[in-house]
């Protein structure tokens, strides 16, 4: 049974990078002739070629990039791999946050950048695509199954005690 959850958490690692990979290819020939607005001043579709991380950080640096996000998947799939307990909420968590590091990775070394193409037209935010969706929440079930559900937890500690 431990080897068919091990093989269906890489399975889904891999099923999502290849739809983040797909979206980001559809858009980037969607959107060649210019941006689509799909939801008037709430939501668009533009192609931008992203060579930083998010909110502009690390702007051009493209290989401290490569190198910390190769060094965090490696140590997700590894945990993936070795964990002696797979708690549901968590190995979610990694699927997410490993599936979303993945495809930007891709990006960033085969192309130099990140193709991102969701907008928010209602507010100022950074243009972003699916591997980011990806790994914001993937992030969040992370820190909530850290808080709420880890045996070290100090939230569970002061609940249960």
């Amino acid at each position: 049974m431990k080897g068919f959850i091990l093989a269906l958490l890489l399975l889904l690692i891999l099923l999502l990078v290849a739809a983040d990979r797909a979206m980001k290819l559809w858009m980037t020939g969607l959107l060649a002739s210019g941006p689509i607005v799909l939801i008037d001043g709430l939501l668009g579709l533009t192609y931008h070629e992203n060579t930083g991380a998010a909110f502009g950080i690390f702007k051009n640096g493209r290989w401290v990039l490569i190198a910390l996000t190769a060094v965090v998947i490696i140590g997700i799939v590894v945990y993936i791999i070795f964990a002696r307990k797979r708690p549901p909420l968590l190995m979610a968590s990694l699927v997410l946050l490993s599936a979303g590091g993945i495809g930007n990775l891709y990006d960033r070394v085969v192309s130099g950048y990140v193709v991102d193409y969701i907008e928010l037209l209602f507010m100022d935010f950074p243009i972003f695509n699916l591997a980011d969706i990806l790994i914001t929440t993937g992030a969040a079930l992370f820190f909530i199954y850290m808080l709420f559900f880890d045996s070290s937890s100090p939230v569970k500690k002061k609940n249960n005690g």
